[in-house]
């Protein structure tokens, strides 16, 4: 072997040459205390160990363990290092699965719930007496069932009400019991329903006014004079006239005649006027029917002759009939169509402190071609209300305006007879139309190909998840499939492939069933 230079290094050997033998060991120290011929064994080939042998081999393990303990080590922060940057990979991917899943599922997610909700009874600006309990007819639709209705006054849960049963026409009606008010002011009201999955809506907020209730009290409320007027002793033209008003004066009623043709006002003392003068600031039923005090003197003023035989004399007009307190004061409230315009739903009203149990006739005209009266066994309360349906046929499908008369054949005593009618608008009622499935079958190949078709209402997707189960006849298992199906009205959903069931071919019945109920059905034949 040689350098780059082409010489051979003098410590290597070269092949093929010779060397003469080395001279013996002298005795060096090095080795043993003995001779140098004593170094080696030519026996054994090896060579004695020498007195500093043990010294070489110590330096040489010194040598050693300084060069590993030299060595650079991976220290503990390396390894907690590495756990970090493992945690935070982690963390990511999982991020990434979550947000990618999460996507997938909003896409799938189901659509909100179509709700129509409708307050019937009572409508706006309705007048409810205070203290009094009063009923609040409701009517839903949802295309998830519904499972709960709720009142709410002023923003607050006042009344709830469970719903157990679907009703066939999906046409959801409620009735529920509105607390007494307590104030004389202006309330909101409205209902929520809420659906099997939580999903709530809220009908549209109505104003009812609560005014105070009529009693033994009197209650007084303001006027305006529109038109120059009379103020009498008494309410008729044949009183003493006292003073006139002019149109803009502000006046107290405190009263009104039976027929409230003549409001009672306190004008330096209790006086009476036509009320086609006055527009009354709220509501005349506040005010109590008052009897006719003065009496009008006869206004004949000749004087009969002497011998003249002295006639009876004139008749005082009669004052205005005296009520009753002691009896009841029937009144309409309210109207409202039910069962899908097949029922007329009329509320009555006693605005008495007297409560009245027995017969009672209602009749209404406007819902029907000719007037329908009849007859009801009714329980009202004092200052408490009670309702009554007419079957109405054919169902009304259109809004309409009813006019209800109560006690029209005057039967029953009361307070007053001038309350007695009023006259309603109805609304149509939502009329929700349910979907009318068929089933259209097919064989292909080892599968058995359903498609749903749709002739009623549209089915919304998803109502459910819908289960389309193939069941072979003599025995043979079935086999199904889960799928979402939305199909709308007139139209057919995709072909859903369902595996043939094993076994021997025969007739099979093909069934679509969501949330335990039966969708639709067929039967076919497998070959």
């Amino acid at each position: 072997m040689s350098d780059r230079y082409g010489s051979y290094p003098p410590e290597e050997p070269v092949i093929g040459a010779t060397y003469p033998a080395p001279p013996p060991l002298a005795d060096d120290g090095y080795l043993d205390d003995e001779s140098a011929e004593d170094d080696y064994d030519p026996a054994t080939g090896e060579w004695d160990d020498g007195e500093y042998a043990d010294e070489y081999e110590d330096d040489e393990d010194a040598y050693y363990e300084d060069y590993y303990e030299d060595t650079p080590t991976r220290q503990p922060m390396f390894y907690v290092f590495i756990g970090m940057a493992a945690l935070i990979g982690g963390i990511v991917i999982f991020l990434l699965f979550s947000a990618l899943n999460s996507g997938g599922s909003t896409a799938a997610s189901k659509p909100p719930v179509d709700f129509k909700v409708l307050v019937n009874s009572p409508t706006d600006g309705t007048r409810i007496a205070t203290g009094q309990t009063t009923n609040v007819a409701v009517q839903a639709t949802s295309t998830e069932p519904i499972t709960k209705f709720e009142l709410f006054l002023d923003g607050q849960s006042v009344a709830s009400q469970p719903v157990t049963t679907t009703p066939p026409n999906n046409t959801y009606s409620a009735t529920l019991t509105l607390p007494p008010l307590t104030d004389r002011r202006n309330y909101k009201l409205f209902v929520r329903v809420t659906s099997s999955s939580g999903a709530t809506k809220d009908s549209d907020p109505i104003t009812i006014v609560g005014i105070e209730s009529v009693g033994d009290r009197p209650v007084s409320i303001q006027g305006k004079v529109v038109a120059t007027t009379n103020v009498r002793s008494g309410p008729g033209d044949n009183f003493d006239l006292l003073q006139t008003l002019d149109a803009g004066q502000t006046v107290t009623i405190i009263g009104k005649s039976s027929d409230t043709n003549w409001l009672l006002i306190d004008l330096n003392g209790e006086k009476w006027v036509k009320r086609s003068a006055i527009n009354e600031l709220d509501s005349l039923a506040l005010v109590p029917v008052r009897d006719a005090t003065p009496v009008p003197q006869p206004t004949a003023t000749n004087t009969p002759p002497a011998d003249t035989p002295t006639p009876n004399a004139s008749p005082s007009p009669s004052a205005s009939p005296t009520t009753d307190a002691s009896t009841p004061d029937f009144l309409p409230a309210a109207a409202t169509l039910v069962d899908g315009g097949s029922t007329l739903r009329v509320t009555i009203a006693n605005n008495s402190n007297v409560a009245y149990n027995g017969p009672l006739e209602v009749a209404i005209s406007g819902v029907t071609a000719t007037q329908a009266d009849q007859g009801f066994q009714v329980n009202l309360p004092a200052a408490g209300n009670v309702s009554v349906d007419f079957a109405l046929s054919p169902a009304v499908s259109k809004d309409s305006s009813v006019t209800v008369k109560v006690d029209p054949g005057n039967a029953v005593k009361e307070q007053r007879k001038d309350n007695n009618s009023a006259t309603f608008s109805v609304k149509a009622p939502v009329v929700v139309e349910q979907p009318a499935l068929s089933l259209s079958v097919t064989q292909n190949g080892q599968n058995i190909a359903v498609v749903v078709n749709n002739s009623g209402g549209p089915l919304a997707a998803p109502v459910a998840t819908i289960t389309v189960t193939l069941t072979a006849i003599a025995g043979q298992p079935s086999t199904s499939i889960t799928v979402a199906i939305a199909v709308p009205k007139g139209g057919s959903s995709q072909a859903f492939n369902v595996p043939r069931p094993g076994g021997p071919g025969g007739p099979a019945t093909v069934e679509v069933n969501a949330n335990g109920s039966l969708l639709a059905s067929t039967t076919t034949n497998i070959t």
